[in-house]
């Protein structure tokens, strides 16, 4: 991303699937007090909440904090933007994402023979309309406005300066 977009690409990794990871490496007998601590909020909060998940894993297990380590400031990115809590939840995952990927493998997945490029979107299409039709709203979408005007001006503020 950072190499075809540069320093305009904003990168959010998802919680769910950090946190995951980081229990994968923990003893059972400390995953509640991770998953306690793991709760972040206003992004202040959230950096200072997650400086002190660091501090404890250090203490705890090297390769979880490694594994926290390898996904740096980009499990803040959207606390960087001033929007409200429901929208911010929602981003913070990439489910929504992996939920399109699921169902169109699994509207795909007995095509054998791929003839061309015309063909591979056609299927596209045909496939994403299909799955659209089980979407549900993301929480927090009217909202995404205060998002979309947040976005703009930080691209307006980066080429003005850049």
């Amino acid at each position: 991303m950072k190499a075809r977009f540069g320093q305009r690409a904003l990168i959010q990794r998802c919680h769910i699937h950090k946190q995951r990871n980081i229990l994968k490496y923990l003893p059972k007998r400390y995953h509640r007090i991770f998953l306690l601590k793991w709760n972040q909020s206003e992004h202040a909060d959230a950096e200072r909440e997650l400086s002190k998940v660091r501090t404890w894993l250090k203490n705890t297990n090297g390769i979880a904090l490694r594994s926290l380590e390898e996904a740096d400031d980009q499990l803040l990115t959207v606390y960087t933007f001033n929007i409200p809590e429901a929208l911010r939840r929602s981003l913070r995952s990439t489910n929504m994402i992996e939920s399109v990927y699921s169902r169109s493998e699994d509207l795909t997945q007995r095509v054998k023979r791929w003839r061309n490029d015309d063909m591979v979107n056609r299927w596209s299409g045909a496939v994403l309309l299909r799955a659209e039709e089980g979407f549900r709203r993301i929480r927090g979408y009217r909202e995404l406005p205060i998002l979309t005007n947040a976005l703009a001006a930080r691209i307006d503020g980066k080429q003005a300066t850049g």
